[in-house]
């Protein structure tokens, strides 16, 4: 009986744990911003070579600051929930931010 008690208290603490974890490192919108501005830079450093390179990560990192800013954030309070919205109201981009990392969900 003292095992199974001693048992549930660790795995209550170990709950615990990973909800403060999780918690403390819900990403905030800045999070989000410069996770978009690396996603841009990225995909824009992958199509050229150089100085026209440069220019087209410039130019990306400028295009995920500006999309960025077309996000909602919904504060689940271990997570977020950064959405865009299209004209008719009907979700057109969705990213779940779980532990400073952001997931595509739609």
């Amino acid at each position: 009986m003292a095992k199974s008690r001693k048992d549930s208290y660790l795995a209550i603490a170990l709950l615990l744990a990973v909800a403060l974890f999780l918690a403390l490192t819900n990403p905030g919108q800045g999070d989000f911003k410069a996770w978009m501005e690396i996603q841009s830079a990225k995909s824009a450093k992958s199509g050229g070579s150089g100085l026209l390179n440069g220019a087209l990560s410039a130019a990306g990192s400028l295009k995920g600051s500006l999309k960025s800013g077309l996000f909602e954030r919904s504060n689940l309070g271990l997570a977020s929930l950064y959405s865009r919205k299209t004209g008719s109201g009907a979700t057109a981009e969705s990213y779940l931010g779980l532990a400073r990392t952001f997931i595509k969900l739609k």
